[in-house]
């Protein structure tokens, strides 16, 4: 701690000389202002060194923590942002399996999304995998407390082919 001090002290020291020195090379002019000028950013850089490991390290630590995690994210960024686009874009095209395993993704990063649970036991009921049916099933009753609501992708199917058969 005492050297601390010491290096503390030489450090506002050579910052006091630094000024009072560029001050005294600004009253010259011509070469003659050389001499103190340079002598001024001498002591400046030297004070700058002195107070550099107790400053630099903290300084360091802090804008090098904010780079280190864009280049190597740490585990607070280990979870994929939530975002049903692809499972949802999969469904429409009618590839089911890489729907389902989006969907799948989804529950295991964020559990408690209710609404991938619906969607992937509609994929489930419309691929007719009765084990991933009964599966999700039952981890949606057990985290929702109630089993999930009758929306078969029949019952949806139904209304749409009453209004054609209204219509001929």
């Amino acid at each position: 701690m005492r050297w601390i001090l010491i290096r503390w002290f030489f450090a506002v020291l050579c910052l006091g000389a630094s000024a009072h020195l560029m001050r005294q090379g600004l009253k010259h002019s011509g070469i003659s202002a050389a001499g103190p000028v340079i002598f001024s950013l001498s002591a400046f850089v030297t004070a700058v060194l002195l107070m550099a490991p107790e400053t630099a390290v903290r300084l360091a630590e802090a804008f090098g923590g904010l780079f280190a995690d864009l280049l190597f994210p740490s585990e607070r960024f280990s979870k994929p942002p939530l975002s049903y686009h692809m499972a949802r874009h999969y469904r429409k095209c009618g590839q089911l399996e890489e729907s389902l395993s989006h969907y799948e993704s989804i529950i295991q990063h964020y559990p408690a999304e209710r609404e991938a649970y619906l969607e992937l036991l509609e994929v489930a009921e419309a691929l007719g995998d009765s084990r991933r049916l009964t599966r999700y099933t039952t981890r949606f009753t057990r985290r929702f407390g109630h089993p999930p609501p009758a929306t078969p992708e029949s019952e949806k199917e139904l209304p749409a082919s009453g209004k054609d058969s209204d219509e001929v």
